[in-house]
């Protein structure tokens, strides 16, 4: 026959077998053991790549501005005072942020530019 235990259970205490971990269970527990220490170094990573990314975005800046500037002075040796205007004004505009005095300067002669040419008085005085 069978017997019924009517015994009142306590908490914390088990006449039951314990049942062993299922391999899924120890797996997962045994890569998260693994894992944990290659979490702080994935934060020294980011610092890393952070600080990396920060260095090349102001090497790509100082590159960009000696182009600009190669682009500046490159405009005056275009032909016609227009062109020359525009691509001095374009280039102040894009200096402004960096470098203000250099781009009232690139402003100034774009429109020393436009005004020699329309300027009947100053192409005389140039001419004599």
């Amino acid at each position: 026959m069978c017997q019924i235990n009517f015994a009142r259970r306590r908490p914390g205490v088990s006449n039951e077998k314990q049942v062993p971990p299922s391999p899924v269970f120890s797996s997962a527990f045994f890569s998260l053991a693994l894992l944990a220490p290659s979490l702080g170094l994935a934060q020294e990573d980011e610092k890393d790549k952070a600080q990396k990314q920060t260095e090349r975005r102001l090497e790509l800046e100082c590159k960009t501005l000696a182009m600009l500037d190669e682009v500046a002075t490159q405009a005056l040796s275009l032909k016609l005072p227009e062109n020359r205007s525009f691509v001095l004004a374009a280039a102040a505009d894009l200096l402004w942020t960096q470098d203000e005095k250099r781009a009232r300067n690139l402003f100034r002669d774009a429109l020393n530019n436009l005004t020699s040419t329309y300027n009947p008085n100053t192409a005389e005085e140039k001419g004599a």
